[in-house]
């Protein structure tokens, strides 16, 4: 359902519509991810139906966890005469690549914390298991 909206909404309209807030709507304008607005005579932003499906489609791109960089180039992209369907599908095969290799490496770190945790005698005694496993030199497979 597309908003059909004939005067401009202020940036406290934009927000709620959104619900982002209006600090990260300046942020977005100040980073060109979002257009700037008009202004009124006494200064204040005038955003437009534009404005509102730019900052929809930021918001639900970063609620997936895209990097800033990355839905600015497919905004960009999504504006030329260039762009196809295939583009998009690209970028979000890739990114899901990269949610997977994330949720592998917490799975990882979580199995590790899990085992530190069963081995540890839950004593008062100054000799610990769990940092002695903290103190053991990396093998290079773990995150750092």
């Amino acid at each position: 359902m597309t908003h059909q909206h004939k005067r401009p909404y202020s940036i406290g309209e934009l927000s709620r519509l959104t619900a982002v807030s209006i600090e990260t709507i300046r942020y977005y304008e100040h980073k060109g991810i979002l257009p700037e607005p008009g202004r009124t005579t006494g200064g204040n932003r005038q955003y437009d139906q534009e404005h509102l499906v730019q900052l929809s489609f930021v918001k639900n791109c970063r609620d997936l966890g895209f990097p800033l960089k990355e839905i600015s180039e497919l905004s960009t992209l999504m504006n030329t005469d260039d762009f196809c369907c295939n583009h998009l599908r690209e970028a979000t095969v890739a990114h899901t690549r990269k949610i997977e290799d994330k949720i592998a490496s917490l799975q990882s770190m979580l199995s590790k914390l899990e085992t530190m945790t069963k081995t540890c005698a839950q004593s008062q005694s100054t000799s610990c298991s769990v940092i002695e496993e903290l103190l053991i030199p990396s093998r290079g497979n773990q995150a750092s």
